[in-house]
């Protein structure tokens, strides 16, 4: 009988371990830890997201529109074309207040000269360090 525990607790263990790096892996994990790869102000994204595509950035802009009409994608758009989705969050989405200052993490989905697409993306803590880069 103790061998049958002991041999579960093995596999257990073994399976935990084998999907660790997977999960760890996810973007979500990505947006909550991690730092991230640039940061910059909304009137410099189209000229920096694109050597940032795939990766996490910090944007900090003046809100111009929040749409959470689609609460599975939230939209929170920035001045200089920035747009931001906030798949399923539209509680954090709904504390955003057009007008205002914000600073959100998101992975660069596109980057074009047109505009830069954040996605997935997570509110910032405004009293966190941000050092944006500059032209």
């Amino acid at each position: 009988m103790n061998k049958i525990k002991l041999s579960a607790f093995l596999l257990a263990c073994i399976t935990l371990c084998a999907c660790l790096p997977v999960i760890g892996g996810c973007n979500g994990w990505t947006l909550d830890y991690g730092t991230p790869a640039a940061q910059f102000d909304s009137r410099d994204a189209v000229a920096f997201a694109p050597d940032y595509l795939g990766k996490k950035v910090s944007v900090r802009g003046t809100v111009e529109v929040v749409d959470t009409s689609d609460p599975s994608n939230c939209i929170v758009k920035l001045r200089n074309g920035v747009t931001a989705h906030f798949p399923g969050w539209q509680a954090q989405a709904n504390t955003c207040e057009v007008g205002k200052i914000a600073f959100i993490d998101g992975i660069v989905a596109s980057a074009t000269p047109d505009g830069v697409i954040l996605k997935p993306c997570l509110f910032r803590d405004p009293d966190a360090p941000f050092d944006p880069l500059s032209k």
